[in-house]
């Protein structure tokens, strides 16, 4: 599981970073991006003419969430093209828009598949919300709330036959506690979530026109096994 750079710096860390920062498909794909201008790609935009020559190395968003990244042969006619194509996303929870809400003194945030994610294993832990935001003017921002949510599971003496093949319904039992306050009233709907988003934005509430937020393991990507030589920290 160990590499090693011509640099004599261990690959698996370099890879150990792109797991933390890739919360969802948009900061993966922007780790990308990131990535390959550090390594001398040059980006292309959609709506403009391209002028690529033999030789060259080139990246093109595909929104947000995906990007092609192309290193053209030299010469073209010759070697023809090598494409490399990132996927990014990864089956995981994501939030209902819509549907955030206070419910007997707890902020419910209800979730939607995405993918086909192993259920249980996201209840019981902390996890983070992250994704992106869209302003009035089309733009997409990267976001990672500073908060942590839960989705609680029942006790074990009140659902006794959890360990034989318990079936969880994504609409009751995947809903993430975000908050707790005694004397909140039942209501349809909760800003707090686009009040954290604008606040870490640095806008006003009614500049964020629409959010797409998905729940994240923030455990620290590690190595495991006995090896000590192979433990080594990308931190």
């Amino acid at each position: 599981m160990m590499g090693q750079s011509t640099s004599g710096k261990p690959l698996v860390n370099e890879y150990l970073k792109f797991l933390d920062a890739g919360v969802t498909p948009f900061h993966a794909a922007a780790s990308v991006r990131q990535s390959l201008a550090d390594h001398g790609f040059d980006e292309l935009q959609l709506d403009e003419r391209w002028a690529v020559k033999p030789g060259g190395k080139y990246v093109v968003s595909l929104g947000d969430g995906a990007l092609l990244a192309v290193r053209l042969g030299e010469p073209l006619a010759e070697t023809g093209a090598t494409v490399l194509v990132a996927h990014t996303d990864s089956p995981a929870l994501q939030v209902k828009e819509r549907a955030v809400s206070w419910r007997k003194g707890y902020l419910a945030v209800p979730t939607e598949l995405y993918g086909t994610p192993i259920m249980s294993s996201w209840l019981d832990r902390d996890l983070g919300i992250a994704g992106r935001a869209i302003t009035p003017d089309g733009e997409g921002i990267l976001v990672d709330l500073p908060i942590r949510v839960v989705i609680p599971d029942l006790a074990i003496h009140l659902n006794r036959k959890v360990n034989e093949g318990y079936h969880y319904n994504p609409q009751d039992h995947l809903v993430a506690l975000a908050g707790v306050r005694a004397k909140a009233e039942d209501q349809d709907k909760g800003g707090e979530l686009t009040a954290i988003l604008a606040d870490i934005i640095g806008t006003s509430d009614d500049e964020i026109w629409e959010h797409e937020l998905y729940l994240y393991d923030p455990q620290p990507a590690a190595l495991a096994g006995t090896d000590m030589s192979c433990r080594c920290c990308p931190h």
